[in-house]
């Protein structure tokens, strides 16, 4: 005889309300009705506690299942880890599985049981939320029909309700698990290169800002930086890096544009000018060259040539002062390797916040070390959010932010209980 079906037949706990004598319920419709008269009120009572108020008197089988069927849901309920909603209707189950239990014994909760493998497939929502959305939606439906299944299946005096209902979940959660994988993979694809991007262009308005700030410069100068080698800058971020020679060299240049290109500059060292002047056109040209791989716009070129001539002949400009944005250093700067180690041990895992009252679970999905920002996904694999990696470590350190550890499985509460 197995542990459960000995427990079920023999087991005496203190306080519960066994018969006076030996009894034997007839053929188990009143047990039947009993529960499935609990399970239509949809109520949060275990069974034995609905047991106390009947005036029924039960065998020992029957309450010794209903206690087993409480002790493993307030188990379950308790250690799985799942979202709220979703273990709330799991343990309501306590009343199909305390008539199973009656009727099957072991059987009730093994591997292949419709119920083992519902309380088993919970794992896979391991990060679902309800947020009122679309994507929680689908889960919502499912407990619905499950709800109706169990309500027929009592009615019917069968199981095939439940195994039905159970069987096409398991099948729409795979097609599910399988979306998402896709859905994730694109993301990923779509937010890094995004995150390049806008590195980038940061990391080059950042330089730009810092090198032009309070300067005067050759109205055709900033034009030529403007609409010309920001771009060429871009480039170099997005292809290289801001680590690679590349872009510390197009930085320079810039550079040495604005220390040509502005009297204050240049004008107290001539002879450096002159010598500057001899290589900045080759300099820049072959740079262009290099990252567009294509010979450079004569007509842009032309623009500083005509520049550094007249700079070196002494000819008067007019100067206008630049129009750049604030300097953000952190950009200039590539990801502190503190942040690439830690952010390392947090990704793949999920965490709990909450938004308005609600419990919001969020998987940290990638760590985009371009731009030092956290991806935050949902279960189907769609992004939620950008959020600074800086941000999720103070909302972790404020306890705003919580790591959800691993799920308790089935089967261990099965070997708990």
């Amino acid at each position: 005889m197995s542990l459960i079906d000995s427990i079920i037949t023999q087991l005496r706990v203190p306080d519960l309300p066994y018969p006076l004598t030996r009894h034997e319920n007839d053929s188990g419709t009143q047990w039947r009705d009993f529960l499935a008269s609990a399970w239509a009120d949809q109520t949060d009572d275990t069974v034995i506690d609905r047991l106390r108020t009947s005036d029924e008197t039960w065998s020992v089988r029957q309450v010794n299942s209903a206690y087993l069927a409480d002790r493993i849901m307030s188990v379950f309920l308790r250690k799985s880890g799942v979202h709220p909603v979703l273990i709330t209707h799991a343990a309501r189950l306590r009343f199909w599985l305390a008539l199973d239990l009656e009727q099957r014994g072991e059987a009730a909760v093994d591997r292949q049981s419709p119920i083992r493998r519902w309380l088993d497939s919970l794992e896979l929502l391991k990060g679902w939320s309800r947020t009122g959305g679309r994507s929680d939606r689908w889960v919502l439906d499912h407990l619905s029909a499950l709800e109706e299944a169990v309500t027929q299946a009592f009615q019917e005096q069968a199981p095939e309700p439940v195994e039905q209902c159970i069987s096409s979940w398991l099948q729409k959660l795979q097609t599910q698990s399988e979306r998402a994988d896709k859905v994730s993979g694109r993301l990923w694809q779509t937010e890094r290169g995004a995150a390049q991007q806008r590195s980038a262009e940061n990391a080059v308005s950042a330089a730009v800002a810092r090198s032009c700030r309070g300067r005067k410069l050759p109205g055709e100068l900033v034009d030529f930086i403007d609409n010309y080698w920001r771009r060429i800058m871009r480039q170099v971020a997005i292809k290289q890096g801001l680590s690679s020679d590349q872009w510390r060299h197009a930085h320079r240049l810039l550079e040495w544009l604005i220390w040509v290109g502005d009297p204050q500059l240049s004008d107290q060292d001539r002879n450096r000018l002159y010598q500057v002047g001899e290589q900045l056109m080759d300099k820049l040209e072959d740079l262009v060259s290099q990252v567009t791989g294509a010979a450079p716009d004569t007509e842009k070129m032309a623009t500083v040539q005509q520049l550094l001539t007249a700079r070196l002949r002494q000819q008067t400009l007019t100067l206008v002062t630049s129009e750049v944005g604030e300097v953000d250093p952190r950009w200039l700067e590539p990801v502190p390797e503190e942040d690439r180690e830690q952010a390392g041990e947090w990704v793949n895992q999920w965490y709990l916040r909450e938004d308005n009252g609600q419990e919001v679970r969020q998987y940290f999905f990638a760590f985009l070390e371009e731009t030092g920002e956290v991806l935050w996904t949902n279960e189907q694999g769609a992004k939620l959010r950008l959020q600074s990696f800086q941000e999720v470590r103070d909302m972790l350190a404020d306890g705003e932010l919580r790591h959800l550890p691993p799920l308790y499985s089935f089967g261990n509460v099965l070997k708990d209980t």
